[in-house]
């Protein structure tokens, strides 16, 4: 039975594979796709796969941002998707933008966020912001004020960083 079903899974990924090279813009087959990498516990294969579907389905982003932003906590998956990320597809954007907001541990937005910027992958302001306002609400003040100092010139906790209110930030965190 099992020769029988690892058959049937080998003439599947046949068939799927085939339908891939016939159209990359099927989302159902993208799908069969990504289940049939992930349970092969092929990670990169897999976020390949996730990069299609997001580059060719307008649907995907609400199918897949939740699943692939709840993996970020994992090691090797969040450094292959700073991989892909570092490659700048054009979803890349909204993505950084839906873990900075969304219901995401916040712990592993910021350690996503560390492992873009060591990329030379900009994170934007406002999703900066926004994760570190939420480990602020989650009682992670500390983990918050050292992703701060990364970002900032030489903060001093004990002290204002603008007594005279003069900066003009575009996203202010509320450290500033």
């Amino acid at each position: 039975l099992q020769a029988q079903l690892r058959g049937d899974t080998a003439k599947a990924r046949l068939l799927f594979d085939y339908a891939n090279t016939l159209s990359r813009r099927d989302l159902q087959v993208q799908l069969w796709t990504i289940e049939d990498a992930i349970a092969r516990g092929d990670i990169p294969r897999t976020l390949h796969e996730y990069d299609v579907a997001l580059r060719t389905s307008k649907a995907a982003p609400d199918l897949l941002f939740p699943v692939l932003s709840g993996a970020i906590s994992e090691g090797e998956v969040r450094r292959n998707l700073v991989k892909t990320l570092a490659k700048r597809p054009q979803w890349a954007n909204d993505f950084v933008s839906y873990v900075a907001n969304a219901g995401v541990d916040p712990k592993s937005v910021i350690s996503l966020f560390v492992d873009l910027h060591r990329s030379r992958v900009t994170v934007p302001a406002d999703d900066e912001r926004a994760a570190i306002t939420r480990l602020i609400q989650v009682n992670e003040t500390l983990s918050a004020w050292n992703y701060y100092s990364k970002l900032r010139r030489s903060p001093d906790r004990r002290s204002s960083r603008d007594p005279q209110f003069a900066m003009h930030l575009e996203a202010p965190t509320p450290f500033d």
